[in-house]
């Protein structure tokens, strides 16, 4: 399945992406999104994009074929609900708008032409600039999970993560760029 969007095309990921998408793990701006975790191997990455239920996909820029970020999800419920696992971008790639162009294009061709009727996902609370891509894209606050983040693990002063959700007739498409962006991604 090839989904495009203005700058980017999202294709399935394949065993040769696994290199960039273990770099994404391990870069030390992941920590933002997942907190301090041990490298993960590319054996490990493989296991996520072969990961029974759970679709990769890869986000490529179409100026110049290179991947920008990945988008990791799982259907429920009869394929109707998507829980969204992770949406990471490289930090070259952070402020372009990549992460809600892409996020968008997926969540479009979800809503639009496989007749879904709701995306779930989780975020660290203190991740602003994820939650306010989401806020952007229509996701509500449903619940928070309390003090699931131990001490020590990144950001001491939030250790919580947000709930959120998107029904199909709450989703706001990304606009066409018109200009440069100043959102960041993580998830």
């Amino acid at each position: 399945m090839l989904i495009h969007s203005e700058r980017l095309l999202l294709r399935a990921a394949e065993d040769t992406d696994a290199p960039f998408v273990t770099a994404l793990f391990n870069a030390d701006e992941s920590v933002i999104a997942y907190g301090p975790h041990f490298p993960v191997s590319t054996r490990a990455t493989l296991e996520k994009l072969h990961a029974p239920r759970s679709v990769s996909m890869i986000a490529q820029r179409l100026e110049d074929e290179a991947p920008a970020g990945l988008i990791r999800f799982w259907l429920s419920w009869g394929d109707t609900v998507m829980n969204v696992d992770d949406v990471i971008f490289s930090a070259e790639y952070r402020g372009s708008g990549y992460g809600r162009e892409a996020l968008g294009a997926l969540l479009d061709h979800f809503f639009r032409r496989w007749g879904g009727r709701r995306v779930e996902l989780q975020v660290r609370s203190h991740n602003e600039h994820a939650v306010r891509t989401y806020k952007g894209l229509g996701f509500v606050e449903e619940g928070r999970r309390r003090q699931v983040v131990p001490p020590g693990w990144g950001a001491d002063t939030d250790p919580d993560y947000l709930l959120m959700a998107l029904l199909a007739d709450e989703f706001v498409p990304p606009k066409p760029r018109g200009g440069d962006s100043n959102e960041h991604q993580g998830h």
